[in-house]
């Protein structure tokens, strides 16, 4: 099984499967299905997970897919995953769909995320009751906290997807996640 990273240095190469995919989409737009199928799943999970309802899920996932395909000739594979590009449209189209439409973002965790969390600030109660904190101190993150937490930690997003997404290094990311992780950890300690 590859790592994260491996599986990343593939994704960006130059002479991957999903790069051959994105020029023949460049060229002809006909040619865009196969990158839809191999994303569709992954996307509608990541709007799943943050919306109550399943036709809104649908709608996003569609409109994401959509802009994709009408802007695949402005993506440039200079070393960024088709992945981290669809991902970084994704938080724009949820950031429009909660603001045009006054609703709250749902969290919807897996326990292997929580778990990573917990790991990364266990020093006190049990663990239950640390998960119940942390949920309430994700939930009082800002969005842009937020988001990195799920995309790390639902996610399983590397910390080189996550730069890319954020444009930003991936030295800056750590840091930026570490400073999130304490944060969260003030919030269940105290």
């Amino acid at each position: 099984m590859l790592s994260l990273k491996q599986n990343y240095i593939e994704e960006t190469s130059p002479h991957s499967e999903e790069y051959g995919l994105v020029l023949k989409a460049q060229k002809d737009i006909k040619a865009f299905k196969p990158l839809y199928e191999k994303h569709y799943e992954t996307i509608y999970i990541y709007f799943y997970r943050r919306c109550a309802n399943v036709d809104d899920c649908s709608d996003l996932t569609s409109k994401l897919f959509e802009k994709a395909m009408l802007n695949i000739h402005k993506f440039k594979p200079m070393g960024f995953a088709f992945k981290s590009w669809l991902f970084k449209m994704a938080q724009n189209v949820l950031i429009d769909y909660f603001r045009d439409h006054a609703k709250t973002e749902k969290l919807w965790t897996n326990d292997s995320g929580l778990d990573e969390i917990v790991e990364s600030i266990e020093e006190t109660n049990e663990k239950e009751e640390n998960i119940e904190k942390i949920l309430e101190a994700i939930k009082e993150l800002n969005q842009e906290e937020r988001q990195l937490i799920i995309m790390k930690y639902f996610e399983k997003m590397s910390y080189e997807q996550l730069a890319e997404i954020e444009h930003s290094n991936v030295n800056a990311v750590r840091v930026k996640l570490h400073r999130i992780i304490n944060k969260i950890k003030r919030e269940v300690i105290k």
